[in-house]
């Protein structure tokens, strides 16, 4: 005799986005040694693999119900808002991310950056410049030094090693999406207990 059955799997996408960080570290250069032009796709997929883990915690914490209806929610909001509230959120606000922590502070860099370069505008800029007529009667326009450099750089200015942002979110991972809801956070300076909860545990 067979039953039929229906069952439900979690299929998480963010390994994807951590294998392709290490491939494409290693390809800028594991300290940012190597090609200007992968910066850009490296800080990018960064980003991408933030949220896709950001997500994936809110949808498997939250995927029962009453909370199924709160995922939507919780999904819809910014990528700076996620990073800052999914572990009150996953941890029934026991715990918060410590925002002192240089792993925030770099993820949270990584936000703005990403942010800048995914909505990045084209502007129009003044310089001066002086006409020039040769003698030859051939005329251009001079303008001052290191002008044109900027529309060259292929990391839009992203001179300090991108490799930060891979390490936070190398630490996000060990320090709490992958040991959250199974392990204690005692020890951890990256995720500590909220005020409330600290106090009733020193009661």
């Amino acid at each position: 005799m067979e039953t039929e059955i229906k069952l439900r799997l979690f299929t998480s996408q963010n390994q994807l986005y951590m294998n392709i960080l290490i491939e494409l570290r290693s390809q800028l250069g594991w300290f940012n040694e190597g090609k200007d032009a992968m910066v850009v796709p490296f800080v990018l997929t960064c980003a991408a693999a933030l949220e896709c883990t950001l997500n994936d915690i809110i949808i498997r914490d939250l995927d029962s119900e009453p909370e199924r209806s709160l995922v939507n929610g919780y999904l819809s909001m910014n990528l700076r808002g996620k990073l800052t509230n999914v572990v009150p959120i996953a941890t029934g606000n026991e715990f918060h991310i410590n925002q002192n922590h240089k792993t925030f502070l770099y993820l949270s860099e990584l936000i703005s950056i990403r942010n800048r370069l995914v909505h990045n505008k084209s502007s129009h800029e003044i310089h001066d410049g002086v006409i020039v007529e040769e003698p030859c009667s051939e005329i251009h326009v001079r303008v001052q030094p290191g002008v044109a450099e900027g529309m060259n750089d292929l990391t839009f200015g992203l001179k300090k090693c991108a490799g930060r942002f891979h390490d936070a979110l190398e630490d996000f991972h060990k320090k709490f999406y992958e040991c959250y809801g199974r392990e204690s956070f005692v020890g951890n300076d990256l995720i500590v207990p909220t005020e409330r909860y600290s106090e009733k545990s020193n009661e």
